[in-house]
Parts: structure tokens; sequence; C-alpha cells
């Protein structure tokens, strides 16, 4: 399920969104919210949700400062922006820090719908993405135990004598082990 985490100091538009939004049709879920980017920046990293819905304008923190903050703590996820005020320089500002769209207020339900569609599909194929490089890295650690496994069978049926060299292969790999083994009592 996508997290969202959304950020307004309008009451009735956050709590709108929050409780009368149909999340669940999205695959998606609200994780907390906020009246400002001051009182949600740190519950935003603590939840790191996947998406933050913030209004551009509020008292304390602005949302283009909570934006700039949270990327600065390395926050990754998608943010989108609202807004009233439809001058560029917000647009220009929101999207300086990776914004993944923005939505002017009042919020038409056949955007906010296309919109939230959009973002849960494109957090969801990261998350695909994340689980295909995982496994990869899974298959690759797995071969490189059974290689080391291999090497040490190999190693531990012929040591080799003390005036000969490790193979390049095997030196690397247990190098630092050999002295204890050649020169352990008994």
């Amino acid at each position: 399920m996508v997290t969202f985490y959304l950020v307004d100091d309008e009451d009735m538009i956050r709590e709108g969104m929050q409780f009368y939004f149909p999340w669940d049709q999205y695959g998606a879920e609200v994780v907390g919210s906020a009246v400002n980017g001051a009182a949600a920046l740190s519950d935003i990293l603590r939840k790191a949700p996947d998406v933050v819905l913030t209004d551009v304008v509020m008292p304390k923190m602005d949302g283009i400062e909570l934006a700039r903050n949270l990327r600065q703590l390395g926050y990754t996820g998608e943010i989108i922006f609202l807004s009233a005020y439809q001058e560029m320089e917000y647009v220009k500002a929101a999207f300086k820090f990776a914004a993944a769209d923005f939505l002017f207020k009042p919020i038409q339900t056949e955007e906010m719908d296309a919109t939230i569609r959009e973002t849960v599909s494109r957090v969801e194929k990261k998350f695909q993405r994340q689980a295909m490089l995982a496994d990869a890295q899974k298959t690759a650690d797995a071969l490189e135990r059974s290689r080391q496994d291999a090497l040490w069978a190999a190693f531990l049926r012929e040591p080799p004598a003390p005036d000969r060299e490790l193979p390049a292969a095997v030196e690397g790999t247990f190098g630092c082990f050999f002295p204890l083994l050649v020169h352990a009592p008994g």
C-alpha cells in the first residue's frame, strides 16, 4: 500500500482529504497529517511516507521550505504541492525540489483522482524496481558465497606449501586467514 502524508494549514482541506477522500480505492492510505511544515518535518522523517502532499503557503514553515528540508535530510519520496496561488514562482520553486506534481486549489475531483492514480502507479513501479534489484543482489551474494565456499573447499583439500604463493583468487579472499591456518599449533 502506498502511504501519503498531508500538510495543509486549512483544516477543512486537510481533514477533507484525509477522512473523506477514498484512499483505499487507490491502494493508498494516509499515515499522518500536520498544519504546517514545522509540525510535519520530523513526523515525515519518522514515518517515511511514500508521498507528501503539501500546501505551498503556510505559517511557520511553508511547503517549499518543507521540501527543501526533506530533500536535504535524505527524503526521496514523491512530493505533490497544492496552492491557491497561481503564481509561476511557486511552481518553479516546487519543481526545483523534485515535485511530482502541482495542483491548484480549489482542487478539482477529476484532477485529484488522476494525480493520485498516477502517483500511486509511479510509486508501485518504484517498489517493483527495488524488489527486482534486491532479488538480483541476493542472487549475486549467493553466487559469491558459493564461489568462496568452493575456494575454501579446494584450499582445505590441498593447502599450499609454505614456500608457494597463494593464487590471486584465493589470496584476495583468504590471505588474512592463511597465517592462522599455517601457524596453528599441532
